[in-house]
């Protein structure tokens, strides 16, 4: 099928029709039938008008299904890699996705991919190829200067383990280049470092004021390679508010006085803490910036009475 057909399918609203035709196709070997079936799925997965996890869910069992025949040599790995590269679609967000299922599938060693028939020695190649294919993703955005939380998400995607307790490790090589992106413009970073801990609960509750700064920022900022001073140095000089500036290394210095490991919660300052009888309130950082795109809007300057 070729990709304008498959595009005037999402346009007519065929999508599901489309997807329930592919659902039942006999795949047994990864020849040029598999290959165009893998074509549309990743096509539908990267344009489509449906919820896009549908169309991973046949992706992830089709690449299952055939995962023999793409390991059947090094050519064979590399046509399907080729086959990932070419049809993903910009901002790539989906198809690193699903590479990341794979990557932390086979660190989890898990039944249906264990069982496809692989050894694991084969397994961990494909894990190598489909790693450097989130890299690749990453600098592609990069390069294309697309936004920041496309290029945040496509880091997030790019795993290189799991260590104790499941702690993700990115890989080293998409760490450097989202420092280098971050160094010429900081400012994104910077407005997005401190988040909400919970989705949940009200603001009559405590935990509502909980923040926690960007998961992956010890990775980012390891200390002899790239340490946070020498960030907020190239944020100086970028000449970034100097409040959001402050903000940041406050609450970073913050997070590193906390012993746990584990737990690197903030409670923010909100003139709604003394409404609701909560005591002691200079303990809580008052923030001075109204730049923080996911603070709490309570936990902001201008909600702050004089």
């Amino acid at each position: 099928m070729e990709n304008k057909q498959i595009e005037e399918y999402i346009e007519r609203g065929l999508e599901l029709e489309l997807l329930d035709k592919l659902n039942s196709y006999v795949i047994d070997s990864f020849d040029s039938r598999c290959e165009n079936l893998i074509k549309i799925l990743i096509i539908l997965q990267e344009k489509g008008k449906i919820d896009w996890m549908q169309h991973n869910q046949a992706l992830v069992n089709v690449i299952i299904k055939v995962m023999p025949g793409i390991l059947a040599s090094d050519g064979d790995l590399a046509r399907f890699t080729q086959l990932i590269k070419t049809h993903a679609a910009s901002p790539y967000q989906n198809i690193s996705y699903l590479n990341r299922q794979f990557i932390i599938g086979i660190e989890d060693k898990d039944d249906k991919i264990m069982n496809s028939g692989v050894s694991l020695e084969k397994l961990k190649s494909f894990q190598s190829e489909i790693k450097k294919l989130n890299v690749h993703f990453i600098k592609e955005e990069i390069k294309r200067g697309n936004d920041f939380l496309s290029i945040i998400g496509l880091l997030y995607n790019c795993v290189e383990r799991l260590g104790e307790e499941r702690k993700v490790f990115l890989i080293k090589e998409a760490l450097v280049a989202f420092q280098e992106y971050i160094s010429l413009n900081p400012k994104n970073y910077l407005s997005h470092f401190i988040r909400p801990y919970f989705t949940g609960p009200n603001k009559s509750h405590f935990d509502y004021y909980y923040h926690v700064p960007e998961p992956f920022y010890e990775q980012i900022f390891p200390n002899e390679d790239f340490p946070f001073s020498d960030f907020i140095d190239k944020a100086n000089e970028n000449n970034i508010e100097k409040n959001l500036i402050q903000d940041i290394n406050e609450v970073y210095k913050r997070i590193q006085e906390i012993k746990s490991e584990n737990d690197r919660r903030l409670v923010l300052f909100s003139c709604e803490m003394e409404q609701l009888g909560f005591q002691n309130l200079e303990r809580f950082l008052k923030l001075q910036s109204s730049d923080h795109l996911w603070v709490r809007k309570e936990c902001l300057p201008p909600y702050y009475k004089d």
